[in-house]
């Protein structure tokens, strides 16, 4: 109901208060407008620009061409894990000088993809109804009346009515819930495909004339494109805005054990002997394909602990090679995919063949040796490279110092044998000493022996001066404080993940070769194209590698940006051929991923299984060197 005044004349205008004229007006309906702009979000002027962000995955599309107009400040951000992608967690990030057509930069963590999309499919759609609540709030908080954003968690939907729905339904529950006073007046989507603009458009004129708008004056229309539009991004075909490598397919998985325990099945490192207490598993396994709209296929199955144990007890088998490698490799793939969707996602991977692969995985799934998981032919490790990432809720932001990037010489800290009881130790220190000195633009201090303390290598981390540490020694594992997890100094003292987190800045590279300790193998073995100088590993119930996947998740958490290990005792031929691709690479302006895949490959062409032996967890992207 509107109540106008009769006032008619300049002099009877003015009431005893002064006023010239009153407007009452009682209206029960919300004021919103839609606007769909059929075109990139960064030519739509705007308040703010909104963005969903998945866990573990990178940004793409419209992140992207905002990353370009920013400057690569949306990279950086990533780089350092600033950007966590938790579900209902905001960032803000403001226009400052940037081209950006809009004030602020809203990002909106939409959790992990599985998560979502399984939220997205049932009736709850408790994900997204939390993600536009956080939004409305932070909005309302910043004076933001109005933003710009993409269709949120479109990728994750079955289709685009589907999307759409989940979206408008919960945006318009979280304006009731958290936005009493109808501050919040307008939003523009925003859309690049014609196609799926005209599917948008549809679906929300039919939800328009439904009771979902009920209480709402909807104001739907067509935004024009801008006469002053903003500069021109390039875009590539997928849809995101030109990355430094090809978008990666990512591979989540989780392990979570189920059912009573079980006896029998093979000892993990023997192969002989029986253990009690195992349990079966059940796995979940999604892929997100690097597509302009990202298609998902989320599988789950129940796991025997006997068949996980078959694929890990081949690493400790006798006569290690290539063959076995690829045994375990495609027992992984059997293992994680039931036998009649094995076809659907062969087909769906191998058309992305030569993407670099990212496996994003939870403490159990990690001790997985995923480097060696072949699809028939194609070996991801090999190809395009493969690289991992937690799924924890207490992952550090990444510390370094910028200006390391841009200076031209390569520092690299090389701790060698502090406990003083490793063969194997002392000779991996000599190779690599020697090799560092013969590579231009590379200078080499080592800690050795008792020199290497706990103290002096915490002093040597607070310097900021390195750019790499690499460390051959022992692993320590603490199953109780796994954050206290680390390396062994000297008088067996342990730099762990907690020591480097109160640190301010850390070295962008820790590349860790623990020679025996947590290596876990019943005996030790020989592989092809590579003499052993390694000392008798010890036995272990444990699985592979927990040890020193432990470790690497403990510096993870502690801050460090990237994190180079090995899952098995690495030949030492092939540890020098892997070490003499590797750091040039690195001096010459490489990423990550391509320096680690060029060193794979150079390990493989002498025939060692090897190749496969090398675990990364990081930004494949990442650039330790700018030429």
């Amino acid at each position: 109901m509107k109540v106008k005044s009769s006032i008619q004349t300049e002099e009877d205008a003015l009431p005893e208060s002064g006023l010239k004229g009153i407007v009452v007006s009682r209206q029960r309906q919300r004021q919103l407008e839609i606007a769909l702009f059929s075109g990139s979000l960064t030519s739509v002027p705007s308040r703010a620009y909104l963005l969903g962000l998945f866990e573990g995955v990178a940004p793409a599309g419209a992140a992207y061409a905002v990353d370009a107009l920013m400057g690569q400040a949306v990279s950086d951000f990533v780089r350092r894990r600033m950007l966590s992608g938790r579900l209902g967690e905001i960032f803000v990030m403001p226009k400052g000088r940037s081209f950006v057509l809009a004030d602020h930069v809203i990002f909106v963590g939409l959790g992990a993809f599985d998560r979502f999309q399984g939220s997205l499919a049932g009736t709850g759609e408790d994900a997204m109804r939390l993600v536009c609540e956080s939004v409305v709030r932070t909005c309302l908080h910043a004076n933001i009346e109005e933003f710009a954003t993409v269709l949120m968690g479109g990728s994750a939907a079955s289709g685009t009515e589907q999307a759409v729905g989940v979206f408008t339904r919960s945006f318009l529950e979280a304006l009731k819930a958290a936005d009493p006073l109808r501050r919040i007046r307008k939003v523009t989507l925003c859309e690049n495909d014609t196609k799926r603009m005209d599917e948008i458009r549809g679906e929300l004129l039919r939800l328009a004339t439904t009771e979902m708008f009920e209480d709402v004056e909807l104001e739907l229309g067509d935004l024009p494109v801008p006469r002053a539009k903003g500069p021109e991004v390039v875009v590539s075909e997928e849809g995101s805005a030109r990355r430094p490598g090809p978008s990666p397919i990512y591979l989540l998985t989780r392990m979570f054990e189920s059912g009573p325990e079980r006896t029998g099945g093979p000892r993990v490192g023997t192969g002989a002997k029986k253990k009690r207490g195992a349990r079966d598993f059940e796995l979940e396994t999604s892929l997100l394909l690097p597509e302009s709209k990202a298609a998902i296929l989320t599988i789950r199955r129940q796991v025997t602990a006997a068949s996980k144990d078959a694929v890990l007890s081949k690493i400790g088998a006798g006569g290690f090679s290539e063959k076995v490698l690829e045994e375990i490799g495609t027992g992984l793939v059997d293992l994680t995919f039931e036998e009649n969707t094995r076809q659907d996602v062969f087909r769906r991977v191998r058309k992305y063949r030569g993407r670099p692969l990212v496996v994003v995985h939870d403490p159990v799934a990690s001790q997985l040796p995923w480097e060696a998981i072949r699809f028939g032919d194609w070996r991801p490790a090999l190809e395009g490279g493969i690289s991992r990432q937690h799924l924890d809720a207490n992952l550090s932001i990444a510390k370094w110092i910028e200006e390391r990037r841009v200076q031209p010489t390569l520092e690299v800290l090389l701790i060698t044998n502090p406990t003083e009881d490793l063969e194997g130790a002392e000779a991996e220190g000599s190779r690599l000493r020697d090799l560092l000195s013969s590579v231009a633009r590379v200078s080499l201090t080592e800690r050795r022996g008792d020199a290497a303390t706990r103290e002096q290598l915490l002093q040597d981390f607070r310097t900021g001066r390195f750019d790499v540490v690499h460390y051959a020694g022992h692993a320590f594992f603490s199953p109780d404080h796994p954050g206290r997890s680390g390396l062994l100094c000297a008088g067996r003292q342990v730099l762990s993940g907690v020591d480097v987190a109160g640190l301010s800045h850390l070295p962008s590279l820790v590349f860790f070769n623990a020679c025996e300790a947590g290596r876990i193998r019943g005996t030790p073995t020989t592989r092809p194209g590579a003499a052993r100088s390694r000392t008798a590993v010890r036995a272990s119930s444990k699985l592979p590698a927990v040890d020193n996947l432990s470790v690497a998740a403990a510096f993870i958490r502690g801050g460090v940006a990237n994190f180079l290990g090995t899952y098995w005792p690495v030949g030492d031929g092939a540890a020098e051929i892997f070490s003499r691709h590797f750091y040039p690479a690195l001096v010459q302006g490489c990423t990550m991923g391509e320096a680690i895949l060029n060193a794979r490959k150079s390990v493989e062409k002498q025939g060692s299984a090897d190749w496969a032996d090398y675990v990364f967890y990081g930004n494949p992207d990442f650039v330790l060197k700018t030429k």
